[in-house]
């Protein structure tokens, strides 16, 4: 054995994917490689983003290990070419895999791990093709193969695609049950890299579906910290960039997630093709809450050249336009109504859209259908979005004092999941509420309120928003005796831990000037002077635990 080949696996196995690749080549070019190395370099062409050296390399580790007669690793390497064709939208080539692997694996005498791990592909596929029942039957026979063998790579991959077809049908409980287990023996480091990746990236899909906000903030720290040690890594790291420049905005960290957003599209053009559709939409979502339609209408485009409807994030950029008609007429023929990632966010872009075109019949159609959908599988974030639509039916309707207690309950539902833009927009609407209800004072506090928040967030004119700061709006922190809300809570936990805003930003997914806000505020709630003065309290009171001595 040469002591390239030797400093070639050690710098695979240290995750340095690009010296793997080049020693590995090297060592092919001058007496060639065995299957194990084989799969070690397609592995590393894999991980660079290097798509047609990452099929042709799997392809001939593939066959290396059949001629040497090893069913098994023959088998479970033509299934991760299943995996990786299914992943770049070429299913036929993925199950004509899948089939010459079952092949091999039929005339092994007693189950394998790789027998569970061959039904996985189709029951993706199946589940991609909306067929739920089908793909979770093979889910669930994967998993009842795989338990008991305790393969670790398998176990996850089996728990995480039983766990997506589970929360598409909005079977929430025991999906997360799985999913939490799958995450687990990532976090072990009990698997290799192309396990972690995707179970990673289809975990964090599942919060999306679930829209379960908290979770999609813990896993999206845990793969961006799992990227951060796999060394020159393309693969996986563009969809994570994703991830995070949607999380960015949605908090309302706006340059955070453009840089985000423009990471994962180097990415996408380095071959981390999953990373292409969300990435450009993210940019697209940005541009058009800034007010920049024209960056906005390009980018759009550019995602759905990716293969997917850029909605709703299109159809609100043609309502902020004037495009009232083209608007209407995007949502009412899309797709993605019965998708369960995106169905409640058409339908509440679908009220707005409707009530402002005059249809208001339309629009409590939307309404209706939005609230039982929440009624089904509530969350925050769901129960928010029906509040806000609700609010809209009420107010367009004459019914003021209902339009009031549901926009009320928006707003302290969006903040308390600490999305501002949306927080703003509730608050105008209960400032219109109380405008009806001859309260001109009440409906000047909110309405300051809101275009002070937009005005902090650089927001532009959307249909129906307020924005630009009043006169008598004031940025100061607030001073009272108000309790802390849920999010001055996580900074003021974080703050108790010595953090600067800086960490604390990047952990939470804020800008560093939503964090220093945070921070005055909780300084002026407790009526403390100093960082240091407020962690003293915090532990005090019980709000946070205090560090081991």
């Amino acid at each position: 054995m040469s002591g390239a080949l030797d400093a070639a696996r050690e710098a695979f196995a240290s995750r340095r994917w690009g010296e793997a690749a080049q020693g590995l080549l090297a060592e092919d070019g001058a007496v060639g490689l065995e299957a194990r190395d084989a799969e070690r370099l397609a592995t590393s062409y894999w991980m660079l983003g290097r798509s047609s050296e990452t099929i042709a390399g799997l392809v001939r580790a593939h066959e290396a290990f059949e001629r040497s007669g090893n069913a098994r690793s023959a088998a479970r390497v033509g299934l991760w070419l299943a995996f990786y064709l299914l992943m770049r939208a070429q299913p036929s080539q993925c199950l004509g895999w899948t089939v010459r692997c079952q092949r091999l694996l039929d005339d092994l005498p007693e189950p394998t791990p790789e027998h569970a791990l061959a039904l996985t592909p189709e029951a993706f596929a199946l589940q991609f093709q909306g067929e739920r029942p089908r793909a979770e039957a093979l889910f669930r026979r994967a998993l009842e193969i795989a338990r008991p063998l305790g393969d670790p790579e398998v176990l996850a991959i089996a728990e995480m695609g039983l766990a997506f077809t589970l929360v598409g049908a909005g079977e929430f409980d025991e999906a997360f049950g799985l999913l939490d287990e799958a995450i687990a023996i990532i976090g072990s480091g009990a698997t290799g890299p192309l396990t972690a990746g995707i179970v990673y990236c289809h975990a964090i899909e599942c919060c999306h579906v679930a829209f379960d906000l908290t979770r999609a903030r813990e896993w999206t720290a845990a793969l961006a910290a799992w990227r951060n040690n796999e060394g020159d890594l393309v693969e996986f790291s563009g969809k994570c960039d994703a991830h995070r420049a949607e999380l960015f905005r949605l908090h309302g960290a706006w340059d955070e997630a453009l840089e985000a957003a423009r990471d994962a599209q180097t990415k996408y053009r380095a071959g981390d093709f999953p990373a292409g559709f969300s990435s450009f939409y993210e940019e697209a979502e940005i541009q058009r809450l800034r007010g920049r339609h024209e960056e906005a209408d390009q980018l759009y485009a550019q995602a759905l050249r990716c293969g997917w409807d850029p909605l709703p994030g299109l159809a609100l950029l043609r309502l902020d336009q004037g495009r009232t008609a083209e608007a209407q007429a995007l949502l009412r023929s899309s797709a993605l109504l019965d998708n369960a990632a995106y169905g409640h966010q058409l339908l509440a872009a679908r009220v707005e859209v409707e009530l402002a075109a005059g249809d208001a019949e339309a629009a409590e159609a939307a309404c209706r259908k939005l609230a039982s959908l929440d009624e089904q599988h509530p969350t925050e974030w769901t129960s928010a979005l029906a509040s806000t639509a609700s609010a809209r039916i009420h107010l367009r309707a004459g019914l003021v004092r209902d339009a009031l207690r549901e926009a009320d309950r928006a707003w302290t539902l969006w903040s308390r999941l600490g999305v501002p833009y949306e927080a703003a927009r509730a608050l105008a609407l209960k400032a219109e509420a109380c405008l009806s209800l001859a309260d001109p004072v009440t409906a000047r506090f909110e309405m300051e309120a809101a275009r002070a928040m937009l005005a902090d967030l650089g927001a532009g004119s959307p249909a129906g928003t307020p924005t630009g700061r009043d006169s008598t709006a004031s940025g100061d922190p607030p001073s009272s005796d108000a309790p802390l809300s849920p999010r001055e809570l996580d900074v003021l936990q974080l703050v108790c831990t010595g953090l600067s805003n800086r960490d604390i930003a990047l952990q939470l997914f804020l800008s560093e000037r939503t964090v220093a806000h945070h921070v005055a505020a909780i300084l002026a709630k407790l009526g403390v002077a100093s960082r240091t003065a407020a962690a003293a309290q915090a532990f005090r009171a019980g709000l946070a635990a205090p560090g081991p001595k």
